[in-house]
């Protein structure tokens, strides 16, 4: 009985993922932790071994090229919006955006949200919002945006005496 001394074998914790890739077809494959297994004479561990991302309550997370199980592959040009607490590892082709984990905007009164739609959607509340549309998320509130809106900047209300004014240019 002869044994293959070179055969490498994958170890993962449960909170660990990588991407495998067939020499052969050139397909990325990605492999979930807990795991321990051998990889195929053709297959070699594309990247490195990565923690899966954690987002907690009151969390969330924008993923870029989101990957869809209907058509076993990754959307490219999409965005999706995954909310905390959940734990998930990057399919491969999927990015987080700007590689970051984000916190719920938690609005208090007089403060808000200037919201920006990247293209044409109806968000939450069923409004219909086109490309290039702003308006605002007003306090108090906590909120997430939706995966086609971008926060544009915070803004604050002004409040004013009787006898006050403000110049506005």
């Amino acid at each position: 009985m002869s044994e293959n001394l070179d055969q490498v074998i994958l170890l993962l914790t449960k909170l660990q993922y990588c991407h495998i890739i067939d020499n052969n077809t050139g397909v990325v494959r990605l492999v979930e932790g807990p795991y321990r297994g051998p990889l195929e004479s053709n297959e070699k561990i594309y990247g490195t071994i990565q923690a899966k991302y954690i987002v907690k309550e009151g969390q969330y997370a924008i993923i870029l090229n989101p990957y869809d199980a209907k058509i076993g592959d990754v959307k490219h040009g999409d965005r999706e919006v995954r909310v905390g607490p959940t734990i998930f590892s990057l399919h491969p082709g999927e990015a987080l955006e700007h590689n970051k984990i984000r916190n719920e905007y938690i609005l208090i009164q007089d403060a808000g949200l200037l919201m920006k739609a990247l293209r044409n959607f109806m968000d939450g509340n069923g409004k219909e919002r086109k490309a290039g549309d702003l308006w605002n998320v007003v306090g108090p509130t906590h909120y997430i945006p939706d995966k086609y809106a971008i926060v544009e900047k915070g803004i604050k209300a002004i409040s004013l005496g009787r006898d006050q004014g403000i110049y506005v240019k």
